[in-house]
């Protein structure tokens, strides 16, 4: 029997999260770009986007895609906490609390960063 795989079946996932795990962030990219070319129906997964240009550094451009992903679903609390943690790698601490405090009231449940530790204790 065939094995089911996220790579041949999960649209749009995991390819892209694949080529994150290799650290292959432009690969990861370029992926997402030409998926979002081909299938203007599904639409691409803007906090994966994002992700793909936060692990390669590029927060501000991550930023950009985490919005994006807010503006589609106001309450997707991965895309409030991801902008959070890009935000935090820009020393913008006073903005990533808010967006911190979005995601928890929006109910995120992960681990507390560094920064709201010292900012919440």
């Amino acid at each position: 029997s065939m094995s089911w795989s996220c790579l041949t079946h999960c649209p749009l996932g995991g390819v892209h999260s694949t080529l994150d795990l290799l650290g292959k962030y432009d690969e990861a990219i370029s992926s997402y770009n030409k998926a979002s070319s081909i299938d203007q129906t599904y639409g691409v997964d803007m906090v994966g986007k994002g992700n793909s240009h936060y692990n390669a550094g590029e927060y501000v451009a991550a930023i950009k895609y985490y919005d994006e992903a807010i503006k589609q679903d106001p309450k997707d609390y991965n895309a409030w906490y991801n902008k959070a943690d890009a935000l935090r790698m820009l020393h913008r601490n006073s903005e990533a609390e808010k967006a911190y405090a979005k995601a928890r009231e929006l109910g995120y449940r992960g681990t507390m960063t560094l920064l709201e530790m010292t900012t919440n204790g």
